[in-house]
């Protein structure tokens, strides 16, 4: 799994994962929020450290809090 999550962040997939985070329809942003959850619950650390490199926390705490961007 380290891999395939290491392949996405090298195809640079995760700043239009956040992108829609901040701004997508709800539907949507709840599916770019469980390729967040994958990618922490089996990605390695360093892996787990880019998402947070690319500010991701903001936007993922947002959604969970019901808030708009």
């Amino acid at each position: 799994m380290q891999r395939q999550i290491q392949a996405v962040i090298d195809a640079n997939v995760m700043p239009s994962v956040i992108g829609i985070l901040n701004k997508g329809d709800v539907k949507i942003q709840r599916e770019a929020a469980w390729v967040v959850r994958n990618l922490t619950t089996g990605g390695t650390l360093q892996q787990t450290d880019y998402l947070v490199e690319i500010d991701v926390l903001g936007p993922l705490i947002n959604l969970l809090a019901g808030k708009e961007a």
